[in-house]
């Protein structure tokens, strides 16, 4: 078998060099320009294949996850409900767990050492929940997030914004406030919609501060905002970018200074329809490569089989899929691998564009 493979790569290169005529530079150039170089993406904003250059458009801001010169650092997360699932996951390098369970804390998170881990609950926060998590950390700094999903612009955030400082004292250095942009996404809106709707809740979030007499920038340091990709890959790149772009341009429009956001980014099953379950693998790297180039502090890549009930060979691959793109692929080594990129930051900034002018354009009006 081994002399078969190095017989057909040897093969491959001796004829690989003859198959292709060599690249015509100025035939591309020529074909290049007959093509529309400003197409409308059906979101609204331009999209030149090309691209340009730009000397007034900023550089990306750092991620909550590190300093530029770290490189392209994300965490590496998954979903449990089950307690036995919890140990396999932190044996396969899972370095935040998201409880969702209705088992108690306690139990999902008995055997785990929490200085090592990251916890975020996606759950209200209750006196048992209080209760089970301080038992398990026994003292320790607990690192992660408690997330009071905020999902709705249109309500007095007072009450949220109070709740997650009262939480911030039990553990300061866990987030306490989200902006749920996934679902919204999941549930039909465009990028350009789900971003105009992250400044228009941030809004609320800022009177909701300020009704409650505290101090902006401590209480805006625990920002989660969650994000949910698809399969185009090019476009949810750009989206990303300009995701952490505008957290930026919002935070300037306030004036207040530089707080990095923490994104939550997970891969969407909307594209599944393929009659088997392993189809879906291709779809959930897609999804993870774009989270990924794109610039999630956070990633969770669906189990292929999530439909199904996620099994244990299923939560195993999606984090396999995260470990390829770091231990072969290496994409944590460089800060924004697409910067200069002229297609993607032209992307990058004219979605930019289309959501702060629409975002503009409605004012401070809430949206139906």
């Amino acid at each position: 078998m081994q002399l078969y493979v190095l017989l057909y790569l040897w093969r491959m290169a001796k004829t690989t060099g003859s198959a292709f005529d060599s690249f015509d530079e100025a035939k591309w150039l020529e074909q290049a320009h007959s093509v529309d170089l400003l197409a409308n993406h059906p979101e609204g904003w331009s999209m030149p294949i090309r691209g340009n250059v730009n000397d007034s458009w900023p550089e990306m801001p750092r991620k909550a996850t590190g300093e530029k010169n770290e490189g392209n650092l994300w965490q590496l997360q998954q979903s449990f409900v089950h307690p036995e699932d919890v140990q396999q996951g932190l044996a396969h390098g899972v370095g935040g767990l998201r409880l969702k369970g209705r088992a108690p804390l306690s139990a999902l998170l008995d055997g785990v050492y929490l200085n090592m881990v990251s916890i975020h609950v996606d759950r209200l926060w209750n006196e048992e929940d209080a209760h089970d998590l301080a038992k398990s950390a026994k003292g320790l700094d607990v690192q992660g997030s408690w997330v009071s999903w905020v999902s709705d612009e249109t309500i007095d955030q007072t009450p949220w914004v109070e709740h997650a400082q009262r939480m911030s004292e039990s553990f300061p250095n866990m987030r306490y406030l989200g902006c749920d942009a996934a679902q919204w996404i999941e549930s039909g809106s465009s990028r350009i919609d789900a971003m105009v709707r992250l400044c228009k809740t941030m809004d609320s979030i800022l009177e909701g501060i300020q009704s409650a007499n505290l101090e902006a920038s401590e209480v805006l340091n625990g920002m989660v905002w969650s994000w949910s990709v698809d399969v185009e890959i090019l476009s949810e790149i750009a989206g990303l970018r300009a995701l952490r772009l505008l957290w930026e341009k919002w935070l300037e429009s306030h004036h207040l200074g530089a707080i990095p956001i923490w994104i939550d980014g997970r891969t969407s099953s909307h594209s599944y329809g393929m009659d088997l379950d392993t189809d879906h693998l291709m779809l959930q790297t897609a999804g993870a490569y774009a989270l990924v180039v794109g610039g999630a502090d956070g990633l969770e890549v669906l189990p292929h089989d999530v439909q199904s009930g996620s099994s244990k060979e299923g939560l195993r691959w999606a984090r396999n899929i995260q470990h390829l793109l770091k231990e072969e692929s290496g994409l944590d080594h460089t800060f924004d691998p697409m910067g200069g990129s002229h297609t993607l930051e032209s992307w990058t900034h004219h979605m930019l564009d289309a959501a702060w002018s629409l975002y503009q354009g409605e004012g401070n009006q809430r949206m139906r």
